[in-house]
């Protein structure tokens, strides 16, 4: 089992702080999901492998508060997110059937503010990871 980067309290606390109201109505089981997502949505963008179910620089405050970030930004924008994810699988990066249309969509991706944090733990430890705000799950 992969350990997380942060725990449900960690972003209950900010949503409650900040009245984050996308996080406080989803369910248990929806939150650890999101917080699982996270973790390999950051793991997916700093490509650094995790080692027997721990994340590159677990312990790391940045890495928290990036997998806190995200979380956040996938209850907010998941169902989106997802749905483009399946379009660019289905059609390969954009759909039009004269009706609907659905150009550059980007999959799963990094919040811009996660991105930030993440790029600062990857810049003082001298590793290189995507260089784009989106990536393959695979």
């Amino acid at each position: 089992m992969l350990e997380t980067y942060c725990e449900i309290e960690d972003v209950d606390e900010y949503a409650t702080r900040y009245a984050i109201t996308e996080w406080q109505m989803m369910q248990p089981s929806e939150k650890a999901k999101a917080i699982f997502d996270a973790t390999l949505d950051i793991i997916n963008f700093h490509k650094q492998p995790a080692d027997a179910g721990v994340p590159w620089e677990w312990t790391n405050d940045d890495l928290r508060s990036a997998a806190v970030l995200q979380c956040l930004y996938i209850a907010r924008v998941g169902e989106q997110m997802n749905a483009g994810e399946k379009v660019k699988a289905l059609t390969k990066g954009s759909y039009s059937d004269s009706i609907l249309s659905a150009n550059d969509t980007r999959g799963r991706h990094l919040s811009d503010q996660a991105i930030v944090y993440v790029r600062n733990v990857m810049r003082a430890c001298g590793v290189s990871g995507s260089t784009s705000y989106e990536f393959n799950r695979s």
